[in-house]
């Protein structure tokens, strides 16, 4: 795993938990909606990018065509 694909998805992940977690306390109901919205997708991209292993093999190719 590279460093680009774990920070984006350490921020990705994190980002959504906030803004899922920030909506579920807030009061106005237009808020919490959006809130979801956004958060519930962010987290789910995250942990797509997180866990993506296809960017492995590819980088693992592209090296050994190097050498």
């Amino acid at each position: 795993m590279n460093y680009g694909q774990l920070i984006s998805g350490l921020i990705l992940s994190i980002g959504g938990l906030f803004l899922s977690g920030l909506s579920l306390f807030n009061s106005l109901a237009e808020a919490r909606w959006v809130g979801l919205f956004y958060g519930i997708p962010a987290l789910v991209l995250g942990l797509v990018i997180l866990f993506y292993k296809k960017e492995d093999k590819i980088e693992q190719i592209k090296q050994g065509r190097k050498k």
